[in-house]
């Protein structure tokens, strides 16, 4: 396995702590977390890897202790997560916009009965509802099909979704109804301006956010987590 040298990781961590205090986020949090930023971005390797959610660490551990073996899980984006929560809970849904990525995905569940993964392209529309406003290619993209893919299920049916894929404004108004009473909701790069607005409204529910260390990526990012 190919692994980053530590000059390069200390160079990194040294501007995300300079970037983290820039855009006055708190310094704090992320100091028990900066050994294991050093050690998991040492491997040259991806959350798929590792079978691990591609989300902050800190996150990741107050996420870990809440699991359990009866709950069922929605994601809007499947990788590590996916491969991560089947080992843990009852049921794991997840939706793919990426068809490639799809059946790379699904070769790798072949043998995890708990997980059912839906593919749904984006359609060539403009809209503003269901767009997706990060990623290059998908500008003029209509991703309604994908966000939709929830109303399949009963209302008050999740345990936790995962909101981590495209179109995430959309995707978090039609998550609310689907989840169960005390359920979480989890969102990631929370600290985009996008976002802002639409997460203003779950402040009272926030049980948890950090902007921080993040499993195999050089950069920091911001994850939040509510409890409705």
């Amino acid at each position: 396995m190919k692994k980053r040298s530590y000059f390069k990781i200390i160079y990194n961590l040294l501007y995300q702590i300079k970037k983290t205090i820039k855009i006055k986020k708190p310094l704090f949090p992320i100091f028990p977390y900066l050994f294991k930023y050093i050690i998991e971005n040492r491997k040259v390797s991806t959350t798929l890897d590792t079978e691990l959610p591609w989300i902050n660490i800190g996150a990741f551990e107050f996420l870990k202790e809440r699991l359990r073996p009866d709950m069922k899980v929605f994601e809007y984006g499947s990788g590590g997560s996916t491969l991560f929560f089947s080992k843990y809970v009852q049921e794991v849904i997840s939706v793919e916009h990426d068809e490639s990525w799809y059946q790379f995905i699904l070769e790798k569940i072949t043998k995890m009965p708990n997980i059912k993964l839906y593919l749904k392209n984006p359609q060539l529309k403009v809209t503003d509802k269901y767009g997706s406003y990060y990623g290059k290619g998908w500008e003029n993209h209509s991703f309604e099909e994908y966000v939709k893919v929830i109303e399949d299920y009963p209302d008050s049916y999740f345990d936790l979704i995962v909101i981590d894929g495209r179109s995430r404004k959309a995707c978090l108004e039609h998550a609310l109804p689907k989840l169960k009473s005390n359920g979480y909701i989890l969102f990631d790069n929370s600290q985009r301006e996008k976002y802002l607005a639409s997460l203003s409204s779950l402040k009272q529910n926030l049980v948890y956010c950090m902007y921080g260390p993040t499993f195999h990526d050089l950069s920091f990012n911001e994850t939040s987590i509510y409890q409705l």
